[in-house]
């Protein structure tokens, strides 16, 4: 059976040959979606440079045919890919380009989220940290406040997991994923899903290798988990070209175990598996290093300086600050019996500890802003809802809520319907808004108004209005009002007034329910 994505509502058999093979016929939706869902697989793989050669001809047919969701897709793959080759100017773009393509759709804001997770890493990479922490956060609330399915949610959750990966986040990156582990989504979505796997996998690689640089017993279990992930992405590995992520996880799962102690197991794995990395840009060529480096500290220090020494010159732009860092500790632990050179190690072990402190209080900073920044998004966003955006009047809704707290204190009220539908022009509108005395005033339709006085009878209100209107406005004008003692119910309190405007627009001008005040 081949792995199976969900898109646009289609179930979506993945071709297992290249991108190119869609030969010269214009290629379907379902066609582009396999060679993109390809391109993801091979953008991680040591492939990006090729993948961004190829690339352009899906963007090309997909716009051709409409298919925007698809060319979203492809637009943020090239930006990784262009991450990826070290093409910063390029991917900050390409991320540029994607936004300017997207609404402000609820269904969109996953792909917003990937793109400024993409910038985030960008910062990273250029010492921009400040600004990398604003990016990451605000990909992380536009995560938190779209829709938690389809393609454009996981690569948003990817993206910000790697972001918080870079910026040593690493509680954050495996609370985003506990947010979605239990959810059917993941089995919808193989291919993210597997990445997801990996990645996690990689936030307790990373923690693991701090702490072992503390000091703490705790890197133990990290490692532990590590390996444990690796098992499990082993049940999920794409049928695409399966060797290069058998190659990553095995230089992984043989550096865990270098950690853990188990050389006789580290050592086989992971000179096998630098063999094969060789031939392929990936950082796990920097880990089967850092794992030959301790593994072989033990046997032979001469091999372990030498791999020590190749892990440090692979250390680029984007590697990140765990692995670089492991990689400098590993070729410093090798000259321990330098005279004078335990003090200095053990002093840099005080200053990684005093760095992890500071990287935990960072930790709890940016979870506090993120849910103090989605918090009153969603206040305001409730607050639209509840609110007509033309005169920013309470809507009907509001309105509805609003009355059920005046009926449950049982106080008379008096409720106005005014349909301006007749009115010649805005003025009217904007004088009643501006001098109408009620409680509440509130948009109830197109061309309605409610308004609402508490322990007023209907006459007051009457005279409200005329006063707020003037004498020429209420020939265009159709009032309806009913007046409630203590009323059952809001909807009883709604029918009447409902009733009396029925009446005004039938006849014209400002009429009460003569019901009301008894019902």
């Amino acid at each position: 059976m081949h792995p199976v994505e969900r898109f646009a509502g289609l179930d979506v058999a993945h071709d297992t040959g290249a991108a190119s093979s869609i030969g010269q016929a214009p290629p379907t939706r379902v066609e582009l979606y396999t060679a993109v869902s390809n391109f993801t697989l091979r953008a991680n793989t040591g492939e990006a440079a090729q993948v961004l050669i190829e690339m352009d001809q899906i963007v090309q047919q997909a716009r051709a045919i409409g298919a925007n969701r698809i060319v979203h897709r492809a637009l943020y793959i090239s930006a990784f890919c262009n991450l990826m080759v070290g093409q910063l100017n390029d991917c900050v773009d390409t991320c540029h380009l994607l936004n300017a393509e997207l609404s402000d759709s609820p269904i969109d804001r996953g792909w917003r989220s990937s793109s400024e997770s993409m910038l985030a890493i960008v910062s990273i990479s250029r010492g921009e940290r400040v600004r990398a922490l604003d990016q990451i956060v605000e990909a992380t609330i536009l995560l938190r406040d779209g829709p938690t399915r389809g393609p454009g949610y996981l690569a948003a959750v990817n993206g910000v997991v790697i972001g918080c990966l870079s910026l040593r986040l690493y509680e954050l990156a495996l609370e985003e994923y506990a947010r979605v582990e239990d959810d059917a989504v993941l089995a919808e979505y193989r291919v993210a899903a597997f990445v997801g796997i990996l990645n996690t996998q990689l936030a307790h690689i990373y923690c693991g290798l701090e702490l072992d640089r503390v000091g703490w017993a705790t890197a133990r279990s990290q490692f532990e988990q590590a390996l444990e992930y690796g098992r499990r992405a082993r049940t999920r590995l794409p049928e695409h070209d399966e060797g290069p992520w058998e190659l990553i996880l095995e230089a992984r799962g043989g550096m865990c175990l270098a950690f853990l102690g188990e050389t006789d197991l580290a050592l086989p794995r992971l000179e096998a598996a630098l063999v094969l990395l060789r031939q392929r840009p990936m950082e796990e060529t920097i880990m089967a290093r850092v794992g030959l480096a301790r593994a072989a500290s033990i046997v032979d220090r001469t091999v372990a300086r030498e791999h020590a020494d190749h892990a440090l010159a692979a250390v680029g732009h984007l590697t990140d600050y765990a692995l670089s860092a492991a990689a400098s500790w590993e070729r410093a632990r090798l000259d321990l019996d330098t005279p004078g050179f335990g003090a200095a190690l053990d002093y840099c072990r005080l200053i990684a500890r005093e760095s992890w402190d500071e990287r935990a209080r960072m930790v709890r900073l940016v979870s506090a802003r993120v849910a103090d920044e989605v918090r009153v998004r969603r206040s305001v966003q409730h607050g639209r809802l509840l609110h007509d955006e033309a005169t920013g009047l309470p809507n009907r809704m509001l309105l509805l809520q609003q009355l059920s707290t005046y009926v449950a204190a049982s106080r008379e009220l008096s409720l106005a319907f005014l349909d301006l539908s007749a009115s010649p022009s805005d003025q009217t509108l904007h004088a009643i808004i501006a001098t109408l005395d009620v409680d509440l005033l509130a948009r109830y339709g197109p061309s309605e108004l409610a308004a609402v006085g508490v322990g007023v009878s209907a006459l007051e209100l009457a005279d409200r209005i005329r006063a707020a209107c003037g004498a020429g406005a209420l020939d265009h004008l159709a009032v309806g009002i009913a007046a409630l003692i203590a009323p059952a119910s809001v909807s009883s309190l709604v029918a009447h007034a409902d009733e009396a405007l029925l009446t005004a627009q039938r006849r014209g001008g400002i009429w009460v329910n003569p019901c009301s005040s008894t019902c």
